[in-house]
């Protein structure tokens, strides 16, 4: 997983470190916030921290003006997906003991919301109001901003590694196990089903328009749709 800076720089996680590379790609900073691989990481609106979800349970803090981390421990199991908040109040993550879990900015839990499956991925919508998760059952859940369900459905038995909102917030889509790629709006109603034919979509982005989403696959393939 890797996030561009606001230096233009980038961070990239592996497993168990985080590199920062300047804007040519040479290593700047080697950190171990995590005993375990990573698999997700964030950076806030802001630039000021990065949020990184491990297989050793924990998330972790990072400051970008000095790089020093911090633990931020509540989950019972693998921590899947970490995601923050636009407007700086927080951040959001998802783990194998079936919660997504709402902190504030400095790693307080505030609110935990058991959703029944192990998250896997889970976005939050440009105004804070939607949180989009998908879980290792297939199952889309959809929290409001403040952690109650709003609802969820299951497309297919097929797990879901890769989520990500509009940049208008008025659409996100979904990419499966199975190489199954989905848009829907923001309410759950269904715009764009299509199947690669790939084995598992790990990464999917939408342009800065919003008109195109990419889709990259473990087949090495990139795709590229027309949202309708």
């Amino acid at each position: 997983s890797f996030t561009q800076l606001s230096n233009g720089g980038w961070a990239v996680a592996e497993p168990g470190y985080v590199y920062i590379l300047d804007e040519d790609f040479n290593v700047e900073e080697e950190l171990e916030p995590h005993s375990g691989t990573i698999y997700d990481i964030s950076l806030s609106a802001d630039g000021s921290y990065l949020a990184t979800a491990s297989a050793d349970y924990d998330l972790a803090l990072i400051e970008t003006d000095n790089f020093s981390s911090r633990k931020v421990r509540g989950h019972d199991n693998e921590s899947n997906a970490v995601v923050f908040f636009r407007d700086g109040s927080g951040f959001v993550s998802g783990a194998d003991d079936q919660t997504v879990k709402f902190w504030d900015m400095s790693g307080n839990l505030k609110r935990s919301t058991n959703v029944g499956g192990n998250v896997w991925t889970l976005d939050i919508s440009p105004d804070g109001d939607r949180i989009a998760a998908g879980t290792n059952e297939g199952e889309i859940i959809l929290l409001d901003g403040s952690g109650t369900e709003y609802k969820r459905w299951q497309p297919e038995p097929s797990a879901y590694w890769a989520i990500t909102f509009s940049p208008d917030g008025q659409t996100f889509a979904a990419g499966n196990n199975d190489g199954g790629v989905s848009v829907w709006g923001r309410n759950g109603e269904v715009k764009f089903s299509y199947d690669t034919g790939e084995s598992t979509i790990y990464e999917i982005a939408y342009s800065e328009d919003g008109k195109y989403i990419f889709v990259a696959t473990t087949g090495g393939e990139v795709y590229r749709f027309l949202v309708e």
